[in-house]
């Protein structure tokens, strides 16, 4: 195989899974019903958040108007006796004065069906789910549970970002954490199989050709 071979391979193993980037943010909330604002919200990133006997609030500002995407998401009940009980709801801050109802996430109305997300490898527990285009404005999204207590998964905006390989690899690193997994589990992630396959492919054409070059030295 020539040389410019091995480059291309190389930079379809290493570039495809980064077009499709991976952002994950881990979000503590130092006091409680303190509001965390939301950059880009039409890009897609995972919040990882632990309700700790309080609701969640999240802000988004935009100028302009755009598609508000909200995902509320489970870390899986190894125990499976229960459905999560997560839910939500979306509100606009009027003009004026006061506040109205955009939409209600309501865990009620979620199947919370096992998935597997394709850029971490890991599964979570699908629930309420928002999209529709919204004015220009000031949103809030609340995440909350009847105890306030446990993990959550919100995900926010639709649209892939240009996030580099190895920026992506740090975030599903900090999702595993987040999961209290070993990092070694995560060979399960696209963006750690695709490579170690390669390396796997080179190491295994790269001995079949020592040897064939061994062999007909001693020929």
């Amino acid at each position: 195989m020539r040389v410019y071979h091995w480059v291309a391979l190389l930079v379809c193993v290493l570039f495809v899974p980064s077009v499709y980037a991976f952002e994950a943010i881990e979000e503590t909330v130092p006091t409680q019903y303190e509001v965390i604002t939301i950059q880009n919200p039409e890009i897609e990133q995972l919040l990882l958040g632990e309700l700790t006997d309080a609701p969640e609030m999240f802000e988004i500002v935009s100028e302009t108007p755009f598609t508000l995407t909200a995902e509320i998401r489970a870390v899986p009940n190894t125990s499976g006796t229960s459905l999560p009980q997560l839910g939500g709801i979306i509100i606009r801050q009027k003009e004026i004065r006061g506040v109205e109802e955009v939409a209600r996430l309501n865990a009620t109305d979620a199947t919370w069906a096992v998935m597997t997300d394709p850029d971490s490898g890991l599964v979570y527990q699908a629930g309420p789910y928002f999209s529709e285009p919204v004015e220009a404005g000031t949103y809030r999204i609340e995440v909350s549970n009847p105890n306030n207590q446990g993990k959550y998964l919100l995900v926010i905006g639709n649209q892939k970002d240009a996030n580099g390989y190895f920026a992506s690899l740090s975030d599903i690193k900090l999702v595993y954490r987040f999961y209290g997994l070993s990092m070694f589990r995560m060979v399960s992630s696209p963006y750690v199989y695709y490579p170690l396959g390669f390396v796997l492919l080179v190491g295994i054409i790269f001995s079949i050709w020592y040897w064939r070059r061994s062999q007909k030295h001693h020929a």
